[in-house]
Order: C-alpha cells, then structure tokens, then sequence
C-alpha cells in the first residue's frame, strides 16, 4: 500500500501516512524497510534552521 501511494505521487511522509491511514510510526518503518530492498529512494533536503525536507521516489 505504501509503495502505491509513493507510485501514485505522495512522496512526503505525512501525505502517505494519511492517504493509508496508518500511523506516522508505522509508516516510517514501512519506508525504511523499501528503502532497505532498494525499491524507493529517499531524497533529503536540509532547510533553514535544521528543518529537513523528505521526498521518496521509486527506483
């Protein structure tokens, strides 16, 4: 489901936490573990003040 949702354009967290009704917790795992199998990649911007901003995108 996650993996769909990031195919399907939500590539922020927040934005797939809430399109699979899990929780965020969850749904960090469920990323690291795509991230792990080298199914997405996870892009990590730094921002003002120590901010990060975090798009994943399918390999």
């Amino acid at each position: 489901m996650v993996l769909d949702t990031i195919a399907r354009g939500m590539i922020k967290l927040c934005s797939v936490a809430k399109v699979t009704k899990f929780s965020k917790d969850d749904a960090q795992l469920i990323v690291n573990d795509l991230k792990s199998q080298r199914l997405i990649t996870v892009e990590v911007k730094k921002r003002g003040f120590g901010n990060k901003k975090i798009k994943f995108f399918i390999t």
